[in-house]
């Protein structure tokens, strides 16, 4: 592999494990700094996708309700998936920033730290790319 190909793979290498970490830092605010509540998964919001190549799929978060200063509230969750990971009903944990109402982090592996993770370890394996060429 040339010089410069190797430079462009270390670059982008960089930038995933620097975006994963701001990714998770974020997560980490609202997990450290908002307030754990109990909710209740009422529903599930469909969000459509689309990769510049035209590719469209559809992915699923689940809306959580839960009360919050004697107001009920009905919000999204942060991260959704190709599947429907909680029964409508189901009883949930969640951190919540008031400062912020426009999403909840469920407190599960996948919803708190699944896609920060995910773009560092997509980091870690491109530092190795140029290796194996």
């Amino acid at each position: 592999m040339e010089k410069s190909g190797k430079i462009f793979i270390y670059s982008l290498s960089v930038f995933f494990i620097i975006f994963g970490i701001f990714m998770l830092y974020l997560n980490f605010q609202v997990i450290f700094g908002g307030e754990k509540l109990v909710g209740k998964v009422v529903a599930y919001e469909s969000r459509d996708q689309s990769t510049p190549r035209g590719i469209q799929g559809t992915t699923f978060a689940p809306v959580v309700e839960f009360e919050y200063k004697g107001e009920l509230l009905r919000i999204p969750s942060q991260m959704s998936a190709a599947w429907k990971g909680f029964d409508i009903g189901e009883v949930v944990y969640l951190y919540f920033d008031p400062s912020d109402r426009d999403e909840v982090i469920i407190d599960r592996l996948y919803q708190k730290y699944g896609f920060g993770t995910l773009i560092i370890v997509a980091g870690v394996v491109c530092l190795f790319l140029p290796n194996l060429f």
